[in-house]
């Protein structure tokens, strides 16, 4: 029987990408269906919140970056979250303009933006 997965310790990043998941997972099924457009956008101030907040702090993988090093790569994080931002501004806009289509196409261009970011700035999982 393999062994349990370490439990990780929930930083206070680690629990505004958590909430940040819920809404987005939603957005994820529902952003090119109009019908959903009022919860879609409930959503999407949900999730600027939360990635607005997230922006603020630094991930705990920064820890493990070079302190020479560690300045520009925090910064490049924060870059990377006010990226993250502009693409939610661009989903509430064609939420509110009933462009489902666009919408779901911003949708798959966080998620690729997502994956990258936590590629790079997540800590790794230990297995």
């Amino acid at each position: 029987m393999p062994a349990p997965k370490e439990k990780k310790p929930e930083t206070e990043l680690t629990k505004q990408m958590n909430k940040m998941n819920g809404a987005f997972r939603k957005l994820r099924r529902q952003a090119a269906d109009a019908t959903k457009n009022a919860d879609s956008l409930e959503q999407v101030a949900i999730l600027r919140k939360f990635t607005a907040a997230a922006a603020k702090l630094e991930p705990a993988k920064a820890a493990t970056i070079p302190e020479g090093d560690r300045a520009k790569w925090v910064a490049d994080y924060r870059a990377k979250m006010e990226e993250a931002l502009v693409l939610i501004d661009k989903l509430e806009a064609a939420l509110k303009a009933g462009e489902n289509e666009e919408a779901g196409k911003i949708v798959a261009d966080l998620y690729t933006h997502q994956r990258a970011g936590h590629k790079e700035y997540r800590a790794e999982e230990k297995k």
